[in-house]
């Protein structure tokens, strides 16, 4: 079962490797289906529905134009709202809906690589905290692994605009 979670860890680091956030969100989506695997597998139902939101998400924050993607998230966020209503099963269990609602938002940033992925380190937090309260091993390394990773590549994101800035050539390139 967590190899399941490692295994959507791994493709979900591959995705945080690419400085375009779209790039993350295609490349994020076998790691959405693996998700919603995991937590079948745990049983933690909000999660799978959670998780089942989320990669409809990616998939329209990865294809669709801005006001497409902002109509198809809203409608995503109103079911989320539904189902954190319909759960009715504690504060835990509303956490993975928490995360989809806050990662929800950080698509419609994908046009600011930076505060992309800013946003998506909270929406992790938020995922160490429901792992360690439900024992989902694999999602705790997962989201405190993406969480160095995001926070790693806006650095490099920030550095690169700054010599961009400056005038100089970036010492490095970027994928």
């Amino acid at each position: 079962m967590e190899l399941i979670g490692y295994a959507a860890t791994g493709i979900g680091l591959l995705a945080y490797l690419w400085t375009d956030p779209r790039m993350v969100l295609k490349i994020g989506i076998p790691a959405g289906i693996l998700w919603i695997v995991y937590f079948l597998t745990l049983g933690v139902w909000t999660a799978v529905a959670s998780a089942a939101l989320s990669l409809l998400r990616d998939v329209a924050g990865a294809w669709l134009g801005n006001k497409l993607m902002r109509k198809a998230t809203l409608l995503l966020l109103a079911l989320v709202a539904l189902i954190a209503l319909a759960t009715n099963a504690g504060w835990v269990s509303f956490l993975p809906v928490l995360v989809t609602a806050w990662k929800t938002g950080a698509v419609w940033l994908r046009d600011f690589p930076i505060s992309f992925r800013l946003a998506k380190v909270g929406a992790e937090m938020t995922f160490v905290l429901f792992g360690a309260l439900t024992g989902a091993q694999a999602l705790i390394v997962s989201a405190s692994i993406v969480i160095a990773v995001n926070l790693t590549t806006a650095g490099r994101i920030w550095w690169r605009g700054r010599m961009m800035s400056e005038g100089a050539a970036p010492t490095t390139s970027a994928t």
